[in-house]
């Protein structure tokens, strides 16, 4: 899926899912993709990859796959350095203003619109164009996590940022930063209220939006709210409840004493 085919697929009303890849590992990056997960994460800011295992997590993605890579933090350097080795989507995480989000636009977009240095090292070869720095625009997409009570106070100058493309709401940060007693509870009304006002100022501005869930109650809600992106789990997640479901059910096997 190419990004000019994910925008349609958008206008379009489908929902595009995501997988959180937080191990670093470029097979279980593989198999999350061949699962049938259409596009990925990789967690830079929290998981176990760092700039030396983003490359083999990327060249382990099938051409189909489309990869957005969370930078560690609003800094233009890793933002330009994940989109020169290929990403397809750069998500910016903890921003807390319209400042902020201008900053990591202009990191991302070559000139006049950015500050982007021109060397696509890796990304000029995948067969989006042959000229990537005359198409460069129409071959990713630019996005901020709103997770910080500040950011969704600023949620309107934010959403109206030229060069951004979504919004990406992280419910468990935002919980925290609201002080809510739970979490990523999606039954708080406050929560919702928030997610709710994330998605009035996507659609006000034409933005797209993103939302990371670990329930399939939640994701079915997100979907349901109209996010056009739907992050469920992490590798690291399933895998994690998957040996302890496998551990559990053979001890059951076993007689008792």
């Amino acid at each position: 899926m190419t990004i000019p085919e994910l925008k349609a697929g958008f206008a379009n009303n489908e929902v595009l899912f995501n997988i959180l890849l937080s191990s670093g590992d470029p097979f279980l990056a593989e198999l999350s993709a061949r699962a049938g997960y259409p596009s990925v994460m990789i967690d830079m800011q929290h998981g176990l990859q760092h700039a030396d295992k983003l490359l083999p997590v990327l060249q382990a993605l099938p051409d189909a796959t489309i990869p957005f890579v969370r930078i560690p933090w609003n800094d233009p350097a890793a933002a330009m350095k994940a989109l020169d080795a290929g990403a397809g989507g750069v998500i910016c995480p903890m921003v807390n203003n319209a400042a902020e989000v201008r900053q990591f636009v202009r990191s991302c977009h070559y000139p006049p619109l950015g500050i982007r240095s021109f060397g696509p090292i890796r990304t000029q070869y995948l067969g989006k164009s042959s000229d990537y720095f005359a198409h460069a625009r129409d071959h990713f997409l630019t996005s901020v996590m709103i997770e910080t009570a500040e950011a969704l106070n600023d949620i309107e100058a934010i959403a109206c940022t030229e060069g951004l493309d979504m919004l990406f709401a992280g419910p468990f940060d935002l919980s925290v930063s609201l002080q809510r007693p739970q979490r990523a509870d999606f039954s708080d009304p406050v929560l919702i209220d928030a997610l709710q006002k994330i998605q009035a100022a996507a659609k006000k501005y034409d933005k797209y939006s993103a939302i990371f869930t670990v329930k399939e109650a939640d994701a079915e809600l997100a979907i349901k709210m109209g996010f056009n992106m739907v992050a469920f789990q992490s590798d690291t997640g399933l895998y994690a409840h998957a040996v302890k479901t496998a551990i559990d059910n053979l001890k059951n096997m076993l007689p008792a004493s």
